[in-house]
């Protein structure tokens, strides 16, 4: 995947994910999480991007083991970071629903979904 063509389609998916955000924060169950989401979608946003341009620089490096190993990580790295970031809010912003966290995995999961077959692309030979 070229580099403009990634952020072509990382931009596309964060202006939807923030105006399912904002949808979802207009439902009575989901009020107050707006702000939340929007710092999520920054964070895994900004991971991201990192992985991406770690992961082109290491594609096609001699050590064959290098690009798993950036893949590998940022999955560990990504659920370290998902906990701490859950963990930071619930403790800073006490909410009253307990349904702060459903965007906030949604986000996780299309972000980690986006993520995953970027690395797919980058990993295919070229034809």
């Amino acid at each position: 995947m070229k580099t403009g063509d990634f952020y072509k389609k990382i931009s596309l998916l964060t202006i939807l994910l923030i105006l399912i955000s904002a949808g979802l924060s207009q439902v009575n169950i989901f009020q107050n999480t707006f702000y939340f989401s929007l710092t999520s979608i920054g964070i895994f946003f900004a991971f991201t991007v990192v992985v991406y341009h770690l992961a082109a620089k290491t594609v096609d490096s001699p050590n064959k083991n290098l690009y798993s190993t950036v893949a590998f990580s940022s999955i560990i790295v990504k659920l370290i970071m998902m906990m701490a970031v859950l963990f930071i809010y619930k403790s800073m912003a006490h909410p009253v629903s307990r349904f702060h966290f459903l965007p906030f995995i949604l986000i996780y999961l299309v972000f980690t979904a986006f993520e995953t077959l970027v690395l797919m692309k980058l990993a295919k030979p070229s034809t």
